[in-house]
């Protein structure tokens, strides 16, 4: 039995990440931790067909914090016409 740390974020689509903050928040969270949320950036690493400046940002904070992706390539969005 042990406590997990779960923080969920959200970031706004017009925002700048500011990757300092992102890595300070990180370093921040007592482990085991899962982080959550909607970040809105683009990779393929979590599913989307295009990588932007915002994609590249997170999966660099994921690369160097030594992070694991949970995610098996699906998309995590897909528009629905209602």
């Amino acid at each position: 039995h042990k406590t997990v740390t779960v923080c969920s974020i959200y970031l706004p689509p017009n925002d700048k990440i500011d990757p300092v903050a992102l890595n300070n928040l990180i370093q921040q969270l007592p482990e085991p931790f899962f982080l959550l949320g909607d970040l809105n950036g683009h990779s393929p690493l979590w599913g989307c067909a295009d990588l932007n400046e915002r994609g590249r940002t997170i999966e660099d904070c994921i690369i160097n914090n030594d992070l694991c992706l949970l995610n098996d390539k699906s998309p995590t969005y897909t528009r629905t016409n209602l």
